[in-house]
């Protein structure tokens, strides 16, 4: 289905049912605007610039859009987007119109939303939320048909921090392989190539070791090289890994 992203960020803003509507929407000629009364509140979805600080609101929307006008007697519009997106785990605020739908995701899924959208069914791309992979443009993962190729992949913790010994870092960068194979529906088990990175300071027998816990019964192809530098000064050690489906 095509589909497209109007470009504001937008706002869901919850009133009284029994407020007037403020003539901060009213004046709002451009853009997209939704004004919805119901016997219980008042909601407002606008350009998210144009609220004021005193409003109950949820922030950062982004909308997708199916090009319209869309026949009343069409079925399943709606639910061709919202449900590959629940499928993902992508909350949506759905607004439909006279002429066609709007599908609302939080700012910071907009990228993933697009990839499970426009997924080509032999291409699937996964995320593992890195604010690096829309701007550069690449994949944790992305499996092509019986194909899953991880990217390089450096021992980042939740909260950005990294282990300071270089086993720990492989472990933590396995842990992120395993689950981006994991949500391609790959395991350790159809793994057939490793390639790790060693920077000159790097414990390689850590890294060594760290390995083995994952592959020891597997036995993929591998290679260990040592390099100059990593992105992040922090780190001592970078993995990849390519896994083989059954056809």
């Amino acid at each position: 289905m095509e589909i497209s992203v109007l470009p504001e960020t937008l706002a869901v803003c919850r009133l009284r049912a029994s407020d007037r509507i403020p003539s901060w929407a009213l004046e709002l000629h451009e853009g997209f605007v939704s004004i919805t009364r119901t016997p219980d509140e008042l909601s407002i979805v606008c350009p998210q610039d144009a609220v004021p600080p005193d409003t109950q609101v949820e922030e950062d929307w982004r909308a997708l859009v199916v090009p319209g006008p869309i026949p009343f007697e069409a079925t399943g519009v709606l639910s061709a987007l919202a449900t590959p997106l629940a499928d993902a785990g992508i909350p949506i605020f759905a607004i439909s119109t006279y002429d066609t739908d709007y599908v609302l995701v939080r700012e910071q899924n907009l990228e993933r939303a697009l990839h499970v959208l426009h997924a080509d069914p032999e291409r699937q791309l996964i995320t593992s939320g890195s604010p690096y992979e829309p701007v550069i443009g690449f994949s944790r993962a992305v499996r092509a048909g019986s194909r899953v190729l991880v990217s390089g992949t450096g021992p980042v913790m939740p909260d950005g921090g990294c282990p300071e010994s270089t086993a720990a870092q492989a472990r933590r960068c396995w842990e992120i392989v395993l689950a981006a194979l994991a949500e391609a529906g790959a395991s350790a088990s159809d793994v057939v190539r490793t390639r790790t990175l060693l920077t000159p300071t790097a414990d390689a027998e850590g890294a060594m070791t760290a390995h083995g816990e994952v592959f020891s019964d597997v036995r993929p192809a591998s290679t260990m090289v040592v390099i100059h530098a990593l992105l992040d000064p922090r780190w001592t050690v970078e993995v990849e890994a390519e896994a083989q489906l059954d056809a």
